[in-house]
């Protein structure tokens, strides 16, 4: 069972504000009836895959179709190779690990606790104003605004050995150790988290595993830590071991938590709030990763 000859028919083009695409015909015959499209897209005399056009340097054969050209004919064949410049520009080698990753930027959003608001004379990310109900105390629950952050998306495909399906464990939902450079932005230590990390495997036409792979990181410069707000009905005792419950002015335990000023005591009066950072997420070394670190 194998493939008997290759015949280019003809060659066709079409040109738009897409970019160009060109496309070549191939009849294909076989000597098997049993054949079937895993036999015919092999043929070595069929153009490769990220191969360039015989006549247009700029698009790469990106891919191939294959169908029998009639029910009565089973041993005869029609292949499609259909070129273009493939995101991200075009390939200088043949095989497809040696594309340039494909690298996007989009805005997610999370809800984060407020508890200022801006009034006349503040500064972006320095407001001025507390959130307090007429009677200056808190709203509980406290009041939720939608943030955002910078993603990175970053996709590429890597070489079999170059990729280890045990890094979803090793990198998922990690914050990055050290500083470092991603897609020409730089991460500081615990500013990246990384979102998610996906894996599919794939195989060239000579049958070579690759992985096709995608990357996900957040940036937060405020770090991924999280930030509690720092309350409670006790207050440190200097003097002792276990911290004493907080009175109101009357002598009475308090009905509800009272803010503490991140030393264990209360929070003065006209004070702003204080938030204790709580790493929660492990931080990892991503420099093994090999990650793009220019657009």
């Amino acid at each position: 069972m194998s493939v008997v000859s290759v015949t280019e028919e003809k060659r066709w083009g079409e040109i738009s504000y897409e970019g160009v695409r060109r496309f070549r015909a191939f009849q294909v015959v076989t000597n098997a009836v049993s054949d079937d499209d895993v036999t015919v897209l092999a043929a070595a005399l069929l153009p490769a895959l990220y191969s360039y056009h015989p006549n247009d340097s700029s698009i790469l054969c990106m891919q191939k179709t294959a169908e029998r050209i009639t029910a009565n004919s089973r041993l005869q064949w029609k292949v499609v190779c259909t070129y273009f410049i493939p995101e991200g520009g075009p390939d200088t080698a043949g095989d497809p690990w040696d594309l340039p990753p494909q690298i996007s930027f989009k805005a997610v959003g999370y809800d984060r606790a407020v508890d200022k608001a801006y009034q006349v004379g503040d500064f972006r990310g320095a407001q001025s104003l507390a959130i307090e109900n007429s009677a200056t105390q808190s709203f509980d629950p406290p009041v939720m605004q939608e943030e955002f952050n910078l993603m990175i998306s970053i996709e590429r495909n890597e070489e079999g050995a170059a990729f280890d399906p045990e890094d979803l464990y090793t990198y998922q939902a990690t914050m990055n150790k050290f500083l470092i450079t991603v897609a020409g932005i730089l991460i500081t230590p615990w500013v990246g988290f990384m979102q998610d990390i996906r894996a599919t495997k794939a195989w060239t036409t000579d049958g070579t595993v690759y992985w096709k792979t995608g990357y996900d990181i957040v940036v937060d410069h405020a770090t991924h830590e999280k930030q509690i707000l720092d309350q409670g009905y006790y207050e440190a005792d200097i003097a002792g071991p276990l911290p004493d419950p907080i009175k109101d002015a009357k002598g009475n335990d308090m009905h509800e938590p009272s803010k503490l000023d991140g030393a264990g005591k209360v929070l003065a009066f006209g004070l702003p709030a204080v938030f204790l950072p709580f790493p929660t997420y492990w931080a990892q070394d991503w420099a093994l990763l090999g990650l793009p670190n220019s657009e």
